[in-house]
């Protein structure tokens, strides 16, 4: 209702109030997380496809030399929608690179002299308030990202305005109150871009500055030389950085050689139809590289390839990439009439080279409105038959209404199966198994869906299904510590002890510091005859636990592996010294479990045992007591206490826990366990 309250608004209005809408998405997008947020994604889609529907109503929209390029490559996303990874994701991007398109046609519909001075004017007060709120957030001693998701995106749009504001003062006459504010813009974005500590936000702006030379003075030498220069900045040995900005911080996002390297990998398998639009995190965890943190070595992960060209071949193919630059060649070679402008998609294009720039909306949107700019001049008047006009409008209603229901409903949105099957893992692990399987059925190469699937099937006794979901796991992700040792874990239940310490170990070197699987390669060596090699295991996870202690702000995946009660590790390798008959030693390793936990009922019970044997009755029953205390319902602990009263001469005390032993626990142990 409200899009069509828009569209009877604009007739009434005859398309007067349409460049404001625009100018409005330009400006504001900016300030709002730069526009990334599902919410103001579909606000600006909504307000694009009732735009268009209305300009097309209008006979508004016009041709222009760009229309054969996207066509070709629109045709080449279609395609490679069709065999994508996961139609989600692939779906969502449709919408979005929908609207971008259309964004741009209405731009190029609208243009005019006045439209154009408007956008000049206003991205220079946009980049100046972002200047000065990064600033005075790097004054508060905070990250100066100013309103944007990261500094790196924050720099790369300060550069893109600077450039077109360096280009104005050079190329066209201006008077001098806007001489004056474009120069406090350039001073302070300047700041800006310098204390943003953004190589690629600087790349960005020396490559659009060394166009605007090149067109204005015509050095070509220097041209080469400086983008030379640059792009060797940009590969410079991430140890050689750390040394020369002296900080021990975690530099992986700057590792961009590395992940081209995955990237170029992802597109070497699928060279032709790519993975699908948005799905290049989902395949890069099979071509992830180690880190730098000191904890996890495969714990990073990244949704973007740092390089725009490299995600467009990745996701879309060669082909995709080939139609895109076709695009890129279309619209530079339009850049010598506007210069100013021309900086300033340069400098974008040049920031693609080691961002992700594009994948921001502000950006996109800045972009879109300066091919415009370029491509106006030659854009031509297009007028639609009646009856195809209508079709149009009805297809661009039908397209934004699937959208938002698209939204709202998310059909085929994998992780909403995933995030309600998570509630249900220990309530209702069978409901839980079907939802994983929705979310598997959707997204099918989702190693995390995968894994948690196999081991759910495991749970309600499916170890056929849980190996093979494990298994692929594993396939989609080689280096998943975390399926290894599932898997290990079936076949250690199982009593296969030398495959599951097969796969502990495997779990061990990608992971060192896994301590659930450490544990569990200690118990496989307890339980193969190697007690030498199983303690000196325990004690390897209870030191990496206690090393890693003081640690904060882990990661989900951090976490994970340090993910284990070690109490448990020191009662086990205090229960395996007790086997051994090296009872002191034991018994540092019961107390060191009690220290870890004091509610471990089981170091208690272990610590009585000890007492008892070395005749230290009056010890092992205050142990005792405890253990019963803690667990008032497990009868072992009941009967070791009968055990002490008894040896103690209390045979009152003895008989009465006895038949009260008779009253908790009618079934024997061992018959209860099969029951």
């Amino acid at each position: 209702m409200t899009a069509i309250g828009i569209f009877i608004f604009m007739e009434q209005k005859k398309y007067g109030l349409i460049p404001l809408f625009l100018l409005a998405v330009l400006f504001l997008s900016p300030f709002f997380d730069g526009a990334r947020s599902d919410y103001a994604v579909l606000i600006i889609e909504t307000l694009t496809f009732v735009l268009s529907a209305f300009l097309v109503f209008s006979n508004k929209i016009k041709k222009t030399l760009l229309d054969f390029p996207i066509a070709i490559f629109s045709g080449i996303i279609l395609f490679s929608i069709f065999f994508t990874l996961y139609f989600n994701a692939s779906f969502n991007f449709l919408f979005l690179y929908i609207t971008y398109i259309l964004l741009f046609y209405i731009v190029v519909s609208v243009y005019s002299q006045q439209f154009k001075g408007y956008i000049y004017s206003g991205l220079a007060v946009v980049a100046g308030v972002i200047s000065i709120l990064a600033i005075a957030q790097f004054l508060k001693g905070l990250t100066p990202l100013a309103t944007f998701p990261n500094k790196n995106l924050s720099a790369g749009y300060i550069a893109a305005v600077f450039c077109l504001v360096s280009g104005i003062l050079f190329t066209r006459p201006v008077n001098s109150i806007k001489k004056i504010i474009y120069f406090f813009v350039l001073i302070v974005s300047g700041i800006a871009l310098f204390i943003s500590d953004s190589r690629g936000g600087i790349f960005a702006v020396l490559f659009g500055m060394s166009y605007l030379f090149y067109s204005k003075f015509k050095i070509r030498g220097l041209l080469v030389l400086l983008l030379t220069a640059l792009f060797i900045f940009i590969l410079i040995p991430e140890k050689t950085i750390l040394h020369f900005l002296k900080t021990d911080r975690d530099i992986y996002a700057l590792s961009r050689t590395k992940i081209w390297k995955s990237s170029l990998n992802i597109i070497s398998e699928r060279p032709f139809l790519g993975t699908g639009p948005g799905n290049y995190r989902l395949v890069f965890h099979k071509h992830k590289f180690k880190g730098h943190t000191m904890l996890a070595r495969y714990g990073k992960i990244t949704r973007f390839a740092h390089n725009e060209y490299l995600q467009i071949a990745a996701e879309t193919g060669l082909l995709g990439l080939a139609g895109f630059l076709l695009i890129l060649i279309v619209i530079f070679a339009r850049c010598g009439k506007v210069p100013a402008v021309s900086c300033a998609l340069f400098s974008l294009a040049g920031h693609a080279l080691v961002d992700f720039n594009m994948h921001l909306p502000a950006t996109m949107i800045l972009g879109i409105f300066l091919a415009a700019d370029v491509m106006s001049e030659t854009a031509e008047e297009n007028i639609f038959p009646e009856i195809l006009k209508k079709r149009i409008v009805l297809i661009l209603l039908i397209v934004m209404s699937a959208n938002i229901f698209n939204f709202i409903v998310r059909p085929a949105d994998a992780e909403k199966y995933k995030i309600r099957a998570d509630k249900l893992l220990d309530q209702d692990p069978v409901l839980a198994v079907a939802l994983y399987k929705k979310a598997v059925g959707y997204s099918p190469n989702d190693y995390e869906y995968r894994q948690t699937l196999g081991e759910l099937y495991y749970l309600t006794g499916d170890k056929i299904a849980s190996l093979k979901n494990l298994k692929k796991s594993l396939e989609l992700n080689p280096k998943n510590p975390f399926a290894l040792k599932s898997m290990g874990q079936l076949y250690f239940n199982d009593g296969d002890y030398g495959s599951a310490l097969n796969l502990f170990l495997k779990s061990l070197e990608i992971e060192p510091h896994y301590l659930s699987a450490r544990h569990f390669a200690a118990r496989c060596y307890e339980y193969t005859g190697k007690p030498e090699a199983a303690l000196s295991e325990y004690k390897n996870v209870i030191k990496i636990k206690n090393y890693f202690s003081h640690l904060t702000n882990l990661s989900s995946y951090e976490k994970a592996l340090l993910d284990m009660d070690v109490s448990q590790t020191a009662n086990s390798s205090g229960f395996l010294k007790l086997k051994l008959n090296r009872l002191s030693d034991a018994e540092y390793d019961f107390k060191e479990a009690i220290r870890l936990n004091s509610g471990n009922a089981l170091a208690y019970s272990n610590l009585a045992s000890i007492y008892f044997m070395e005749k230290k009755y009056d010890k092992a029953l205050e142990y005792g007591k405890t253990a019963a205390y803690l667990e008032p319902n497990d009868d072992l602990h009941v009967k070791n206490l009968i055990l002490i009263y008894e040896k103690m001469g209390d045979r009152k005390t003895a008989d009465e826990l006895r038949n009260k032993s008779k009253v908790l626990f009618p079934v024997p142990p061992d018959k209860r366990k099969n029951k």
